[in-house]
């Protein structure tokens, strides 16, 4: 009984555990998405669990302690027993499958690929036919019980497919993440190998000690450690719609360069997967690093904002001083990042984004401003907002000239190989010029429509 009771009081505490995570996340997170409702369903599952569990492992011990004393086991206990013994299988199975869904679609949101996401696809049909065999299983199998006078352990097929299933869930969420953990910030990593390591390692543990029942303090830590990825993936939408925010506000100011900002984020995206492709500069061009690159990218002119309208949207040619003032951009937006960003909570991005705001104006042989930065002096993420940011300037139309053509467009590029731009990332975007080319025609198609639909409204304005 002394085994019982440890037993209950350490599932009694693994519940608490869980239950004050539950309460930390309903006063924290407000808005509804997949991750937070499979969260949800997921912690209910568990707290419910381990209710079941507590519960089992009493009528267990009457049970058993009847049978050893050679009591008659009455028809209601017998019932019950039953009952919350095959309750736990059930439970046991959904919790290890939620864990698997959110493990899935930790790795699958941001997009990893048409085999990477049939992959993840195959792997959580499979799981989710092989948890509602197992819990038919559970329920039509009987349970059979033996003891030592401590516990009781039922060989029923269905307590055994459980192991299977579990040890299953765990093989194929080593391979869902090892599909999508590139697609994955390392904050985000983090939590979710934790919990896997965690949940690893209880049931091993488990193995060895059957009478100490520790795998509801395994359930909790995974619950803990999923409330740490989520929060994550929170700060994560947050830091997005901070930065989308800036976005906004540099392009209404500057309108004569109409998409300028989500155009450039998407060249330099597309530059970044180039150089990934050729394994460029490994230690450095990974999918964490390139995620925030493209996300950097949207501030690479935040320092056009303390700059006036009158000269920014001047359709004649600039005076030497509106020049002088236009070319201090780039030192305004790394002011402005390192005074206004350094609280965002990742380092790497701030350091991306300012590096991007103070150097896309540098060019390879030294001849750009602000600094007249030669070569390698040039961080990578400028060099590369450099090609996206002349790449677009060129073959868009501003207000003091047309646009360029594609083919003059990537002329430009061309003939800046190693005077303006770093051969290597030039190369790459010339070479991705089919990617290039599509998402650019999505963007004059957006522009058309835009255009038709601003004229549209324009017309039907009543007169003064």
């Amino acid at each position: 009984m002394d085994i019982t009771n440890f037993n209950i009081a350490f599932q009694l505490a693994a519940l608490l555990f869980t239950v004050f995570f539950l309460s930390f996340f309903i006063g924290e997170f407000t808005r509804v998405t997949r991750r937070t409702i499979i969260f949800v369903v997921q912690i209910v599952i568990c707290i419910l669990n381990l209710l079941v569990d507590i519960t089992s492992v009493i009528f267990i011990t009457y049970y058993i302690s009847y049978k050893l004393l050679g009591y008659e086991i009455s028809p209601w206990l017998n019932f019950w027993t039953h009952f919350f013994g095959k309750a736990y299988i059930v439970l046991t199975v959904s919790f290890l499958y939620t864990i698997l869904i959110y493990v899935a679609n930790a790795c699958h949101y941001r997009g990893i690929g048409k085999k990477g996401s049939k992959i993840i696809n195959v792997v959580v049909l499979l799981l989710s036919v092989g948890a509602i065999m197992v819990s038919i299983m559970a329920i039509i199998e009987p349970l059979y019980f033996d003891g030592d006078g401590y516990h009781a352990w039922s060989y029923g097929t269905g307590t055994t497919a459980t192991y299977y299933y579990g040890a299953f869930c765990a093989f194929c969420a080593i391979i869902t993440f090892s599909v999508g953990w590139k697609n994955m910030s390392h904050r985000e990593r983090r939590p979710i190998i934790a919990f896997l390591v965690t949940q690893g390692g209880v049931a091993i543990i488990q193995s060895f000690f059957p009478h100490i029942l520790i795998l509801g303090l395994g359930n909790a830590l995974t619950e803990a450690f999923i409330y740490k990825s989520l929060t994550v993936h929170e700060k994560n939408k947050v830091h997005n719609d901070t930065i989308n925010s800036f976005a906004e506000i540099i392009e209404a100011r500057e309108k004569n360069t109409g998409e300028h900002i989500k155009r450039t984020r998407k060249y330099v995206q597309i530059i970044a997967d180039e150089l990934l492709k050729i394994n460029f500069d490994r230690k450095l061009v990974n999918k964490d690093w390139t995620n925030r690159l493209s996300q950097a990218a949207a501030l690479h002119d935040l320092g056009k904002l303390p700059i006036p309208n009158a000269v920014l949207s001047k359709p004649g040619k600039l005076t030497d001083e509106e020049y002088a003032l236009i070319k201090k951009h780039p030192e305004f937006g790394a002011k402005i990042i390192k005074d206004s960003l350094n609280k965002i909570g990742d380092p790497v991005f701030q350091e991306l984004a300012w590096e991007m705001a103070y150097t896309h104006h540098e060019k390879w042989d030294g001849s750009g401003y602000p600094r007249g930065l030669k070569g390698s002096e040039i961080p990578l993420s400028g060099q590369i907002m450099a090609v996206a940011d002349v790449f677009d300037a060129v073959s868009q139309k501003r207000c003091y000239r047309a646009a360029m053509t594609l083919d003059e467009s990537f002329s430009i590029i061309t003939n800046g190989i190693g005077t303006h731009f770093n051969p290597d990332i030039a190369k790459a975007f010339i070479k991705a010029r089919p990617v290039v080319e599509k998402a650019y025609m999505v963007f004059i198609e957006q522009q058309n429509e835009l255009e038709a639909a601003e004229a549209q409204a324009a017309s039907k304005k009543p007169e003064d």
